[in-house]
Formats: C-alpha cells, sequence, structure tokens
C-alpha cells in the first residue's frame, strides 16, 4: 500500500468518525475540504523529510480529535435525523387535510371560558397555517424551510396561548403546564430555526474547516 491509499484510509476513519449523523449533503460539503487538508499536509511533512508514519500522524494531529470535530460540524450542519424533522414539517405545511383538520378542530371544540380569545388565537393559527400552505404549494418557487419551520412554531405556539385562560379554571397545575409547555416550545423552536440560518437552510449549507 502507497503512501497516498494508506492516506486515505486514514483520513477516511477520521471523517467516519467526525461526520457521523450527518446528512449525505453535510459529507459531500465537508469531506473533500478536510481531505484535501489531510492529504496537502502529508506531503509537506514529507517533503521536511519525516518518514511517511510520521507525516501522516503529524497531518492528523492537525486535524484535532475526531468527536470534537463532529460536535463543530453538527453544529453548523444538519443531522439526518434534523433533515427528515424538517421534511416532515414541509410535507405537514403542504398538507390540507392537516390545515382544515386543525382549524376545524379549533372551532368545534371551544372552551367553555374564554371562548372569544381561544377563537381569536385558533383564527391567528389558522392563518399562519394558510401562510405556511400557500408557500409550500406555490408553482415555481423552492419552499423556504426557515420561514416554513418558524410559521407553524407560531401557529401551534398561539393555540398553547389559546387554551391558557381555560387552564386557569381546573387544577392550579395546568396552567403551569400550559406556560411550561409555551416557553419550552418556543426555545425549541428558537434553537433549531438558529440551526436552520447557520445551515443555510437545507442545501444551502456552508462548509466549514475541521477547526471552524
Amino acid at each position: 500500500m502507497n503512501h497516498q491509499e494508506s492516506s486515505r484510509e486514514i483520513v477516511s476513519t477520521w471523517l467516519m468518525v467526525a461526520t457521523k449523523g450527518l446528512t449525505p449533503l453535510a459529507n459531500d460539503r465537508i469531506n473533500p475540504e478536510i481531505e484535501a487538508h489531510f492529504f496537502d499536509a502529508v506531503e509537506r511533512h514529507l517533503a521536511d523529510e519525516l518518514s511517511q508514519t510520521d507525516a501522516q500522524l503529524a497531518a492528523l494531529n492537525e486535524l484535532g480529535d475526531a468527536d470534537a470535530a463532529g460536535k463543530r460540524f453538527r453544529q453548523k450542519h444538519l443531522t439526518v435525523r434534523e433533515a427528515k424533522h424538517m421534511e416532515g414539517t414541509l410535507k405537514n405545511s403542504k398538507s390540507f387535510y392537516w390545515l382544515f383538520h386543525m382549524v376545524f378542530y379549533g372551532i368545534i371544540i371551544t372552551p367553555p371560558h374564554s371562548a372569544i380569545f381561544f377563537r381569536l388565537a385558533m383564527t391567528v393559527y389558522g392563518c399562519l397555517s394558510a401562510i405556511a400552505c400557500y408557500e409550500t404549494r406555490r408553482k415555481n418557487h423552492r419552499p423556504h424551510p426557515g420561514l416554513i419551520f418558524s410559521l407553524n412554531i407560531l401557529a401551534f405556539a398561539s393555540m398553547l396561548i389559546g387554551v391558557l385562560p381555560s387552564s386557569f379554571q381546573g387544577s392550579k397545575i395546568w396552567p403551569t403546564l400550559n406556560i411550561l409547555a409555551l416557553f419550552l416550545w418556543l426555545g425549541y423552536g428558537y434553537l433549531f430555526w438558529s440551526k436552520l440560518r447557520k445551515t443555510g437552510n437545507l442545501g444551502q449549507e456552508k462548509t466549514p474547516s475541521a477547526n471552524s
């Protein structure tokens, strides 16, 4: 095995750990840059009269710890799980069944207390969901995942706000749980939206280096 083949095997093993769980698109973006950096480093160290093994080890040390690099990559690239979640959000937003089901649910099932407030919240929910549905169904238009996700987060938050007044009519635990659910939902939405912004919204990712 020549040094090119052994170098490729070494960097492939490093990449297997560092890009574990990332989308194929992220791998396509990251792998060529890391491989080029590693091969250049090996050639540079060989030119400095290091042995093949020492040159490869020095180049590997320049890449750093694969697990640590993987954490940085997962901060700036979508994982397979996150991509599937976003695809599911886009699919649900495109569905008329999902839209009408939730809107009619809000019209038919109305809490006995604060009915006006609840219906107002469900109206906001319906409007935001309708905008998301329109955005995903526009012809010759690629939907903006960050916008669609934000609309879904705000729509569901409006529904949680809508049932909040009626929750005060029962046990004291229900308003607490409702408020907690609202803050957790909005917090999750903000964190995932930030991730989408960093990655360029599914398919327009920025490619970080191993040490970025």
